[in-house]
């Protein structure tokens, strides 16, 4: 306040100043109406402290928002680029035309082919993995690659010569179809055999240079007309065959009373090893005018070691690896003894033990412990009393460290 006013009107001035200021503090009478703000510009954020405001835009915790959301136009190109599905998967479906195929009578001995069809009623390429059989006697070719809406084929061939009567054998087909990946096809057939074989294969062990062995095997046919063998042929000039009519102790018990017998015999000079060769047999039936019969069998040396060679491998540490056994046979009529058994290697030590003197022998080898490392290679000189088989080589081997 100035302090050149009158001391008379300070007191006056003073007054008025306190009640100025109590006035603006006072609220306005109750009955006075708010001054009304503008429409369209008064906004609740902008008049209202900040804790306000944010108390009243927010929702509260747990509600959804009102407001949707908004995307600028580019956002929503860029969702729409990523969003975009991908293409469905495709499955292909396998569908046989037939699961079993009945051939009927078919004759024995003959190759029953049958196929089967096959197609693919799905939308993807259908791919045939493999195709199982479930028997020797059956082989089988496919198509690999189905189309959609195409077809393809499964061929299989059965032999049937050593069956008679009814018969199944089944086709496993594995593919990629997703609900069916393997299907069963299944071939069946009533095996009829025109001429029958008892029994259906001729068997025949004979010692080399022994007597010569002889089996027979009765042959006859069902219905008309009687049973005619016009010939036998032999794959090997040491097999001899011939056919004559059974009579008396000859006839099967299980076949009609016109039969023929077939005698099979294996000479002294056939030669060591397994007999698996087949005899064609010719007949006058309309239905099965060629029979093929099975020579199996063998022909054994009159004496044979067992194993054909002793072979130590690689020997390490362990005492038993240094002893190899051979098993000396003798499959002929007379005894046999063995007289000597050397060895050309140095380090390797023969020792003879009859199992059954005469017909059975062990021969043990051993290996010294001193003998040198690396690669070995000899042979096993043995002896017989045998006028057949006087001397018999045997090849050592193996490997030292």
């Amino acid at each position: 306040m100035n302090s050149s006013l009158p001391r008379r009107l300070a007191g006056p001035l003073c007054a008025l100043l306190v009640a100025s200021a109590l006035a603006a503090q006072e609220p306005p009478p109750a009955s006075a109406p708010a001054p009304a703000a503008p429409a369209a510009t008064a906004s609740p954020s902008a008049t209202a402290p900040a804790s306000l405001s944010a108390a009243a835009t927010a929702p509260a915790e747990g509600s959804a928002a009102t407001a949707p959301a908004t995307t600028s136009p580019a956002a929503s190109d860029a969702q729409s680029a990523t969003a975009t599905p991908a293409a469905p998967a495709t499955h292909p479906q396998l569908v046989a035309a037939e699961l079993v195929h009945d051939a009927g009578r078919v004759r024995k001995g003959e190759k029953l082919g049958v196929e089967f069809a096959l197609e693919n009623h799905g939308d993807g390429d259908l791919q045939i993995r493999t195709v199982q059989t479930s028997c020797g006697c059956t082989v089988a070719s496919f198509d690999r690659t189905i189309k959609p809406g195409g077809k393809g084929r499964v061929h299989a061939w059965v032999d049937t010569s050593n069956f008679v009567g009814d018969i199944a054998k089944y086709l496993t087909v594995e593919s990629n179809d997703p609900v069916t990946p393997r299907l069963q096809l299944t071939i069946k057939a009533d095996v009829v055999a025109f001429v029958t074989a008892s029994p259906s294969y001729a068997r025949i062990l004979q010692v080399q240079g022994q007597a010569a062995s002889t089996t027979s095997v009765e042959l006859w046919a069902d219905g008309e007309p009687p049973l005619e063998v016009t010939g036998v042929d032999a794959p090997k000039k040491w097999i001899e065959a011939s056919a004559r009519r059974a009579a008396g102790k000859d006839l099967s018990p299980a076949g009609p009373p016109e039969q023929w017998r077939l005698d099979v015999t294996v000479h002294p000079d056939a030669p060591v090893g397994p007999l698996d060769e087949t005899l064609v047999v010719h007949t006058n039936n309309p239905h099965q005018k060629r029979l093929e019969l099975p020579l199996t069998g063998f022909v054994r040396p009159v004496v044979q070691a067992v194993p054909e060679a002793a072979d130590f491998g690689t020997l390490g540490e362990a005492a038993d690896q240094h002893r190899f056994v051979l098993k000396l046979f003798n499959f002929g009529s007379d005894p046999v003894e063995v007289t000597g058994v050397s060895s050309s290697l140095a380090f390797v030590t023969t020792k003879v033990e009859p199992d059954e003197a005469g017909r059975r022998y062990r021969i043990e080898l051993d290996l010294a412990p001193d003998a040198p490392k690396g690669k070995f290679d000899g042979k096993l000189e043995i002896t017989t009393s045998s006028k057949a088989v006087p001397q018999l080589t045997v090849p050592v081997r193996g490997r030292v460290g």
